[in-house]
C-alpha cells in the first residue's frame, strides 16, 4: 500500500494525478497547511523540511520507503508502473528538457508570486518581474504545444503530469497571467477530461 501526505497545492496535485494515471492504489492523507500540520512534530518525522508532498511505499522488498520531492516522487511511480516515461532514446532525451522546465522553471516560478503577494510591504517590481517570468514560459510551452500533441512530445508523459498541476491552479489563481495560450488551453482542456487527471484534482473539498 502506498500512502500519499499531501496537500492541493501544485507539487500535491501532480503527484496525485500521476499515482491516478499509474493506476496505483494509495491512501490520501491530506494535510492541512493552514493549520500547520506540515510543521507538526509528526509531520516533520516523515520530512524534517515540513514540506509536502511526502509518500510512504509500505510494500518494497526493502520494507517501508519514503519520498519527499515531488518530481523523485513521479519518476519513482511511473517507474513502478512501467508507465509514463519515454524507452526509445531519441523521446526520452527530448523528455528530458520539458521534464526539468517544469521542475526547475516553472514550478519555482509560479510558486514565488504568492509569497511576494502576502509580504507585509508588497513589491509591485518583483510581483511584475515574476508575472512575467511566468508569461514567457507560459508563451515558451505555447509554442511547443503549436507542434506537438503533449508537452514531450505526440504521447503523454511524466512531463505532462509535472506541469499540468502548476498551469491548472495558474489559471484558477491568477487567470489574468493565463490567457491567450490557445495551445495551453486545448493541451489542458484534454487532459482534464481524463479520469485519471479529475481524481488526482480531487482531494475532498
Amino acid at each position: 500500500m502506498i500512502d500519499l501526505y499531501a496537500a492541493p497545492t501544485t507539487n500535491g496535485l501532480r503527484v496525485k494525478i500521476t499515482l491516478e494515471e499509474c493506476g496505483l492504489d494509495y491512501t490520501l492523507h491530506r494535510v492541512n497547511m493552514a493549520d500547520k500540520e506540515h510543521k507538526s512534530e509528526e509531520f516533520l518525522k516523515l520530512n524534517p523540511l515540513g514540506q509536502t508532498p511526502v509518500l510512504i511505499d509500505q510494500d518494497t522488498p526493502a520494507g517501508p520507503l519514503t519520498i519527499c520531492q515531488s518530481m523523485a516522487i513521479l519518476f519513482y511511480l511511473c517507474e513502478k508502473a512501467g508507465k509514463f516515461i519515454p524507452t526509445d532514446a531519441a523521446k526520452r532525451a527530448r523528455f528530458w528538457e520539458p521534464v526539468m522546465h517544469a521542475a526547475t522553471e516553472i514550478g519555482p516560478g509560479y510558486g514565488t508570486i504568492p509569497f511576494i503577494t502576502r509580504w507585509e510591504q508588497e513589491n509591485d517590481h518583483a510581483k511584475e518581474m515574476f508575472q512575467q517570468r511566468y508569461r514567457t514560459h507560459m508563451e515558451h510551452i505555447d509554442n511547443i504545444l503549436s507542434n506537438q500533441k503533449y508537452y514531450a512530445g505526440e504521447e503523454i508523459t511524466l512531463a505532462d503530469f509535472a506541469a499540468f498541476g502548476i498551469i491548472t491552479r495558474g489559471k484558477s489563481t491568477y487567470p489574468e497571467m493565463s490567457e491567450g495560450y490557445a495551445n495551453i488551453d486545448r493541451w489542458h482542456d484534454e487532459l482534464i477530461s481524463r479520469p485519471g487527471v479529475e481524481r488526482g484534482l480531487d482531494f475532498g473539498d
